[in-house]
């Protein structure tokens, strides 16, 4: 996919911030130069994505106008000093509710449109109920029952909300284990091989061999028919994400996903990443004081060394909650001098 949506260098891309892309403005009186900060090319980029999302919907299949771009449901990130690269994660919602696991994501580079996504992105009817059969309470007194712990009443380690939860078909019946994960099978959907094979690898400089291409892909009654990026291999249950505290619980932070018209448990994990960093000083080169190799630097991670009983990645990473003892030694160096305890 090469698709200009806002001036830049990319290849085919001759959009101009004076003439060809007013129609991103976020204001009449904006000026008509190019933006100045990353600030203002997240703002552009967003508008030019979501006009791209809103003239392609029929043929992908979606309704981007009530299921995307809501008011702070959306992340971005620009590359480089004058943006060469802007990253786009666009939450799905469904009535006002997050659709958890789902979402659409493009990348813009210099200017161009080169890549779309859309995560485990089914059809949702739309009689599909989001009002709840039980409370927030009840689900956590179902995680409870669940888990065969007690809880502290009123004491949570998040705000307890109602969101939809993106299932493979069949799995919503399935029996309830306790998991580590929350993460849903991927299903191959052939939309996007489809789309690969209407639009060149790269786009010449023949602007209306350009346009017939896109209009191809994009504009054609009989693509929008039978291409789709729907999957139809997903359903969708309402459910209740609560998580409570249970007595004895120490740095552990557990995370429930209810069904909120059955109080079936389909996740209960502890949230927390045990994944620590081992770092260090460290004088880069030589101790002489002279330039940044010769001067202590903080914060260094300290590869293959010895924490507790494991050794560190190339990283300096371990797996393990909080604090434990460190020695300079390790499977390659040993390291001994004068200056004390090594730990």
């Amino acid at each position: 996919l090469v698709k200009p949506i806002m001036p830049g260098d990319g290849v085919g891309n001759s959009l101009t911030w004076s003439v060809g892309a007013l129609h991103l403005r976020l204001h009449d009186d904006d000026p008509h130069g190019p933006p100045q900060t990353h600030k203002e090319i997240q703002d552009i980029a967003l508008v030019a994505v979501e006009n791209w999302f809103h003239e392609n919907d029929g043929y992908l299949g979606i309704d981007s106008r009530s299921q995307l771009f809501q008011q702070g449901r959306t992340r971005m990130a620009v590359h480089g000093s004058t943006g060469e690269m802007v990253q786009l994660s666009a939450q799905r919602t469904f009535k006002g509710l997050a659709v958890k696991g789902s979402r659409a994501t493009a990348t813009i580079k210099k200017g161009n449109l080169i890549n779309i996504g859309l995560e485990q992105w089914g059809e949702i009817d739309e009689d599909f109920d989001v009002e709840p059969s039980i409370t927030a309470d009840e689900a956590i007194e179902a995680v409870a029952d669940h888990a065969g712990r007690e809880v502290i009443e009123g004491k949570l380690d998040c705000k307890s909300e109602l969101v939809i939860l993106s299932m493979v078909k069949g799995l919503q019946d399935a029996t309830t284990t306790t998991t580590t994960s929350t993460k849903i099978p991927k299903v191959k959907n052939d939309f996007f091989s489809k789309l690969r094979g209407q639009l060149p690898a790269r786009v010449g400089s023949d602007a209306e061999d350009e346009a017939e291409t896109e209009d191809e892909a994009f504009g054609s009654e009989n693509n929008k028919q039978d291409s789709s990026a729907v999957n139809e291999y997903y359903d969708y249950m309402l459910v209740w994400k609560v998580c409570p505290v249970f007595v004895g619980q120490q740095q552990e932070m557990m995370e429930a996903y209810v069904n909120a018209h059955t109080s079936q448990v389909y996740s209960f994990v502890d949230t927390v990443d045990y994944f620590n960093n081992a770092r260090g000083s460290v004088y880069p080169t030589s101790n002489d004081g002279e330039g940044a190799d010769g001067s202590l630097q903080a914060d260094w991670p300290m590869p293959y060394m010895y924490v507790g009983s494991q050794t560190t990645t190339t990283g300096g990473n371990y797996e393990g909650p909080g604090s434990m003892t460190a020695t300079y030694r390790g499977p390659y160096v040993d390291m001994v001098d004068n200056c004390g305890t090594d730990s």
